[in-house]
């Protein structure tokens, strides 16, 4: 029963989480939108994009603690974890893969590399570059050539920097074998 209730607990920790980073995704989808029918000049749409990766930064951080700290006040799930982790990695990489579209969208001229022939295989591409980026990979194949994207590249790796900083330290803690017979009596 006990194990059914954590479980529930867990799932649905995990449903609020993709929620809340879907409805992230979203905003991303209409800043694109936006800028496709045109609504706005250039550099209002490039501000918009901007504000919004900066909240969406601080959202992604403070959830990302929060996440940890709620896992930290349980019983130490190893799995939960690393799937709780994995998400956090997998939308921050698709996030920001949106936002370099949407900036390539508003300023062609802003990456170059870009071979696509078609929007899909842009964004296909943007997603190989944001991944690239956050693993701070950097092949070199595609180069941001204006200050507008190099600060969307710049926050992302900021936010890869202190997210796998934190991942491993928490890590860390959750496999030391000593803390285990520190917290006993």
């Amino acid at each position: 029963m006990k194990n059914t209730i954590k479980r529930i607990a867990i799932r649905n920790q995990f449903l609020s989480l993709l929620i809340q980073h879907l409805a992230v995704l979203v905003i991303g989808i209409g800043i694109f939108l936006i800028d496709k029918y045109e609504q706005f000049s250039d550099l209002i749409n490039y501000r918009i994009l901007l504000v919004i990766v900066f909240i969406k930064s601080i959202y992604f951080l403070a959830h990302n603690f929060k996440s940890i700290r709620n896992i930290q006040g349980k019983e130490r799930i190893y799995r939960s974890f690393i799937t709780l982790m994995s998400i956090h990695i997998l939308l921050i990489v698709l996030s920001f893969a949106i936002d370099y579209f949407i900036l390539y969208q508003i300023y062609p001229e802003s990456f170059t590399g870009i071979l696509a022939a078609n929007q899909q295989n842009a964004f296909v591409e943007f997603l190989y570059f944001s991944l690239v980026t956050f693993t701070t990979t950097g092949f070199g194949d595609i180069v941001p050539r204006m200050n507008e994207a190099r600060i969307l590249i710049s926050m992302e790796i900021i936010l890869a920097f202190i997210s796998i900083i934190f991942i491993i330290s928490n890590f860390g803690n959750l496999l030391d074998p000593a803390k285990e017979f520190e917290d006993q009596p």
